[in-house]
Parts: structure tokens; C-alpha cells; sequence
């Protein structure tokens, strides 16, 4: 799984999906972990006992965090957690192997909230949408997601696109999957 050159100081993922020394693009970072103490023992973290309460909008702010605000999510809070690079790196994080557990994680906490009021949260995809189609919306005017706004999947099927609520349920469309 790892390799290592002359310098100590350097290791790189040498088997896998991260089997490159930079990540999938060409920054100069290598591969290092430092786990955070601060987020890593974050209390909301380890409960999902009020999901059944609330509406979609609290539960994009305890997954995502709010603006504004020093409570950065659960979703952001792993990503923190494994600290390092590409862990905290955003543009190189799926190099990290945890990634992809954590966001395994992700879909089935989602999964989970979606099943505690299924005709609500799963068959009407259209209230499962908020917010800007940009990320962070920084350097181009946005509009607000819906469900018709189409999904480049990238690497995962060339040259396919998909509507944003074919990709909402796990047991409908392209997936076909549940969490026990």
C-alpha cells in the first residue's frame, strides 16, 4: 500500500484509487495524516437521536455546519478530523483512503434521516434540494439547485449526465442499495 522514496519525510499511496504520488491532479503535496483532537471529540458527532425531528434545513446545518459560524458540521468535521494533506485539502481529498469511508458514512446517515420519514424525505426528492448549483459561489452568479439540474459524473461514467433527483434515492434510478 505504501511507498517510499529516499526522504523520510515522504510517503506515497502506491496501490489503490490514491496510487499516485500528488493525488488525482498535479499539486505538490504528499500524502500526510495528523488527526485533530478538537473536532475528532466534537459531542455532536456521535448522536443522530434528534434527526427524526426536524426538517431538512436543520439537517443540512448539523451535516454541513453554518455560515457564519465557529460549528463547521459534521460533514466538514471528519474531513478536519484527519487533518494532513490531502485529508484537509479540499481539492485532493478523495486521495485520501478515509475518504471514501467517510463519505460512505455520509450517504448512509443520509439514508438513515431519509428512512425516519420516507414519504417525505425520500419519495418527494424535490424537498431534498437547497441552496446555490456553485460551490461556495465565488467567482460566478448562481442559481438555486433543483431537481432537472444535470450531474456530470466524471470518471464514474464519462460523458453521462444525470438529473441531480435520479441521484437522491438508493433504491431507485441508477443505485440499488440499503444500510442495515
Amino acid at each position: 500500500m505504501w511507498g517510499r522514496d529516499s526522504n523520510p519525510s515522504f510517503c506515497a499511496i502506491v496501490l489503490g484509487l490514491a496510487a499516485t504520488t500528488h493525488g488525482s491532479n498535479d499539486l505538490a503535496n504528499n500524502f500526510k495524516r495528523e488527526a485533530t483532537a478538537t473536532s475528532s471529540f466534537n459531542p455532536k458527532n456521535a448522536t443522530l437521536a434528534e434527526f427524526n425531528a426536524h426538517a431538512r434545513e436543520w439537517f443540512e446545518t448539523i451535516m454541513s455546519g453554518a455560515w457564519g459560524s465557529r460549528d463547521i458540521g459534521i460533514h466538514p468535521g471528519a474531513h478536519n478530523s484527519l487533518g494532513g494533506d490531502p485529508g484537509r485539502d479540499f481539492w485532493v481529498s478523495p486521495g485520501e483512503p478515509a475518504f471514501w469511508a467517510h463519505h460512505a458514512n455520509i450517504d448512509r446517515v443520509w439514508w438513515m434521516w431519509q428512512m425516519l420519514d420516507p414519504e417525505l424525505r425520500a419519495a418527494n426528492v424535490s424537498t431534498a434540494v437547497n441552496g446555490p448549483i456553485t460551490m461556495y459561489d465565488l467567482y460566478e452568479p448562481h442559481k438555486n439547485a433543483t431537481i432537472f439540474d444535470l450531474q456530470n459524473l466524471g470518471w464514474v461514467a464519462e460523458g453521462q449526465e444525470v438529473a441531480l433527483g435520479e441521484l437522491m434515492s438508493t433504491t431507485e434510478g441508477m443505485f440499488c442499495y440499503v444500510y442495515e
